[in-house]
């Protein structure tokens, strides 16, 4: 039986190998996604959970698979260095990455975030949209203390910007008139009792 040796290496898979331990060294880490517990059902059913159609079985003895307080989620994330993912804002809206995925938001959706968990600065182009298309820029918004996720809550003497279709076609004060026909009568769209009899 021959010894085996690295000189009978090519160069090209000498340095993938040399590539791969440093990927190792500098900190490649697999991390579980896991999220809450879900509740199970009798018969052995997962609530709340997608459960695959994989041929595995998730019961034992006819049990939900009964893991801890957690739900684990068989994805994997690959993440290089020293969890830095964690503190990006992919889409800008002010909230990192690592936050949105514990919220359950999109990270790469600029208005799909919690409002209370904006935990960095805003890009500039968040700040200049309209997220629920009310008329008023998410930055005046923020500056008003009002929702930038809520078409109704605003501040109207502060549209800075020309409201969605969909506002214009909704009543925020339930007064029968639409948003867009309150604005054209000069009427308030956020008071009720303020509209024009047709």
């Amino acid at each position: 039986m021959e010894n085996f040796t690295f000189v009978g290496l090519s160069s090209k898979a000498s340095r993938y190998i040399s590539h791969m331990a440093l990927l190792l060294i500098l900190g490649l880490v697999t991390s579980f996604k896991v999220s809450p517990d879900r509740e199970a059902y009798s018969d052995g059913r997962v609530h709340g959970a997608d459960v695959p159609d994989d041929g595995i079985s998730h019961t034992i003895d006819g049990n939900a698979l009964d893991i801890g307080v957690f739900n684990m989620d068989r994805s994997f994330d690959f993440k290089l260095g020293f969890g830095l993912e964690a503190s990006k804002d992919s889409d800008g809206d002010g909230v990192t990455d690592g936050k949105e995925d514990v919220d359950g938001t999109d990270p790469h959706d600029a208005c799909s975030f919690i409002l209370a968990h904006q935990d960095c600065t805003p890009s500039e182009a968040w700040k200049k949209d309209d997220c629920d298309g009310d008329g008023v820029t998410n930055q005046k918004e923020k500056e008003d203390n009002t929702d930038p996720l809520d078409p109704c809550d605003f501040i109207l003497a502060h549209q800075n910007c020309t409201p969605s279709y969909k506002w214009k076609k909704d009543d925020c004060d339930g007064d029968g008139v639409t948003n867009g026909k309150e604005k054209e009568d000069g009427t308030d769209p956020l008071d009720a009792c303020d509209f024009i009899l047709a």
